[in-house]
């Protein structure tokens, strides 16, 4: 038989792997709803060389029946898993190494055939080069209409594609989609477990490899990591971003696989970090892609034409963003963690009043669940989307600032909670365990800077919808960080569609200094402070803290009782300052400092829901009651703005965090080289 019965295709979404769990690997895709389920799955053995080459390798073609899922349909999530033994080995030496060691066909492998290439041919075609990863490239064989006729003529039973005419069928359609451009099948590429690119791994330099967990999957010579490799562990790169406006019917962009340029508007940031994570050396170390929220618009249409069906509103909404530029990212990009916000749900969702969640809430949080990105394991459920994560070094503490809010109310605005006790205190017991690594905190909403409206008035937090807007939580969570002194912490955030960055110190409150503020006061007042010297003047001038104008009043009179200068004592002299010296140590000591990093949309479309950069209460400083009755001060740096749709790339290198945004006018993927960092955070305690 001649003609082509079967057609091979990649699933539709992309394969997310998870940790060996035992001697199989889990999964996670899903199978294009038109093509209904397929009749086999095959892995091909294959290798990825970097960019946008893909080399199938020689070795066993495994074939098996498609058993469909007991619940389900094609196009909802598709979790499986493979025999780690069917992967091609890791080898050290090089590609002649790694064909070498591929196995051969053995007696009773009735659904294993050997590529017809041989190892020559490949790697005549293929030179010297190293892969960068070899895998398999998981495939869904359906049957073509015409086969499926041939199957009623013969009573269910293809008895024309069975032994080698079948194995011949298969080798045809694989040959055929090999044969068009990668980015139709790339996305069913899953790496070796152990390789380069594989979950949480990092790789030293004779390709040992260790897990997050700790686990050394060793590299055939028995040599341990180094005191190199121990220090790159913690270089971890990432890519942050938030709020994927969907595309409108007219918003399409063909071709901007291979040319970023052909993107549409609503295609345009994502498709960027795609040519970003695949073609320059800063994007080949992005291993993660962290979204902060509103991954779909369920309200799209601010309740003007939106479904009234949970599974249009919803499910929907997750599997066309799962199946769009994303899809593409490289096999470098390893893993992807999503925090839910409120588009997730409806704009701006927090309960009515106890109780009152709303006709949405419950599918909407079922929906966040089922779709989540994990393949394997992660304790949870819909009730408790909150969890964390350890990644190349780092920890993640991904937050749910959506879910668990309480209705607010002119009476209680002061005490209504933004996230559980049960959150709250699985937190602080994570900063607990994580303490000397560098740590990230993900949430949709802003915890800093605050408004400028909550930080005038409190009560207006009511009008807020992130952190500030609950200021009991607010406060929760960063007395906590001040009480475990969590320096270097990140806060990683979306929502308010524009970029920027913030450093943030917390310290306790000195009993001596005058609470106003040093920008209210007049030039001629401060410089009253000067007889205290000029190295305690400025502290005294630092501590100064914004409450009321009429404060300015305050500390004139307090400035106005200040003694006269005393004829000096030496002796007394040098003791005071050597006591003030220590005094200032301590504080330094007790001052934590974090940092506040924020990405914009990826597409936002609606101008009047960009929150402008004037809105925002940066610089700031503000008083509040931490801890065991400690008072805290929190001092907020000025807004580092970045308008703009796109994304942001972070790194963590030296005890710095290198920060880059994304923007159409200065894509990162432009230039060759790699960027200037638009800002590089220390990850250290002492304050600025």
């Amino acid at each position: 038989m001649s003609a082509l019965l079967l057609n091979a295709e990649a699933p539709w979404h992309r394969i997310e792997r998870g940790d060996p769990e035992g001697d199989r690997l889990p999964l996670l895709s899903a199978l294009k709803p038109e093509r209904g389920w397929p009749r086999w799955i095959l892995q091909v053995p294959m290798a990825w060389r970097g960019g946008w080459h893909y080399d199938r390798l020689p070795g066993d073609l495994r074939f098996e029946p498609f058993v469909p899922p007991t619940l389900g349909a094609p196009g909802e999530p598709w979790r499986f898993a493979l025999p780690l033994n069917q992967f091609p080995p890791l080898v050290a030496g090089g590609m002649a190494a790694v064909a070498a060691s591929l196995p051969a066909s053995g007696p009773g492998q009735q659904n294993a055939r050997t590529s017809e290439e041989g190892t020559e041919a490949v790697l005549a075609s293929m030179g010297a080069r190293m892969p960068s990863a070899c895998g398999l490239l998981v495939l869904a064989v359906y049957l073509e209409p015409r086969a499926l006729a041939m199957e009623g003529e013969h009573g269910g039973s293809l008895h024309e594609l069975i032994g080698d005419e079948l194995l011949r069928q298969f080798d045809a359609a694989i040959d055929e989609l090999l044969a068009l451009p990668a980015h139709r099948w790339w996305q069913g590429f899953v790496p070796t477990p152990g390789g380069p690119w594989w979950a949480g791994a990092r790789h030293d330099a004779m390709g040992s490899s260790v897990d997050d967990h700790g686990n050394d999957h060793g590299n055939g010579n028995g040599n341990e990591p180094s005191a190199q490799d121990a220090a790159e562990w913690h270089e971890v790169c990432f890519a942050l971003a938030a709020c994927q406006y969907p595309p409108g019917l007219l918003d399409v962009s063909p071709g901007c696989e291979a040319d970023p340029a052909q993107a549409g508007p609503a295609m345009a940031a994502l498709t960027r970090l795609h040519h970003f994570a695949r073609t320059t050396a800063l994007g080949g170390e992005v291993s993660m892609l962290l979204l902060a929220g509103d991954q779909i618009y369920a309200d799209a249409s601010g309740g003007l034409a939106d479904s009234r069906s949970g599974v249009e509103r919803y499910a929907r909404g997750y599997r066309e963003f799962k199946g769009g530029p994303v899809r593409h990212l490289p096999p470098s990009v390893a893993r992807i963690v999503h925090s839910v916000d409120d588009h997730e749900i409806v704009d701006n969702w927090e309960p009515a009043s106890p109780g009152g969640v709303g006709p949405w809430f419950d599918v909407a949080r079922q929906a966040a669940w089922d779709y989540r990105w994990e393949a394997g394991a992660r304790i949870g459920g819909p009730n408790c989307l909150w969890h964390e994560f350890d990644w190349r070094g780092a920890a993640f503490f991904v937050a749910d600032a959506r879910c668990e809010r309480e209705p607010r109310r002119v009476a209680n605005w002061s005490r209504a909670r933004l996230w559980s006790t049960a959150q709250r205190d699985a937190f602080a017991a994570w900063l607990t365990r994580t303490a000397g690594r560098p740590r990230f905190m993900l949430c949709g909403s802003l915890p800093l800077p605050r408004r400028r409206t909550t930080a005038e008035h409190p009560s207006s937090c009511l009008r807020s919808d992130a952190w500030d807007g609950y200021p009991h939580s607010l406060h929760e969570l960063l007395g906590e960080v001040w009480r475990q002194r969590a320096s270097g912490l990140v806060f990683l955030s979306g929502d308010e569609h524009r970029s920027g960055c913030v450093t943030v110190e917390l310290s306790p409150v000195g009993r001596s200094v005058p609470e106003v503020s040093a920008a209210l006061v007049a030039p001629a007042s401060v410089g009253q402070l000067a007889h205290l010297g000029g190295k305690h003047a400025q502290q005294v001038q630092d501590r100064l803290i914004v409450r009321d104008v009429r404060d300015v009043q305050k500390v004139h009179e307090v400035q106005e009782v200040q003694p006269q200068a005393q004829p000096s004592n030496t002796a007394t002299d040098t003791d005071a300052d050597a006591e003030a010296d220590a005094d200032a140590d301590a504080d330094a000591d007790a001052t934590v400092r974090i940092h506040s990093v924020h990405s914009s949309a990826l597409y936002a479309p609606w101008p009047f829901a960009v929150t402008a950069a004037e809105e925002l209460a940066a610089p700031e400083v503000f008083e509040f009651d931490g801890p065991q009755g400690q008072r805290l001060r929190c001092r907020v740096s000025g807004w580092q703005d970045h308008p703009g749709d796109g994304f942001a790339v972070l790194k963590v290198s030296g005890g710095e965090l290198l920060l880059w945004f994304d923007r159409a006018h200065r894509p990162l993927y432009a230039g060759g080289s790699t960027p200037t960092p638009d800002a590089r955070l220390p990850l250290t305690a002492r304050p600025l």
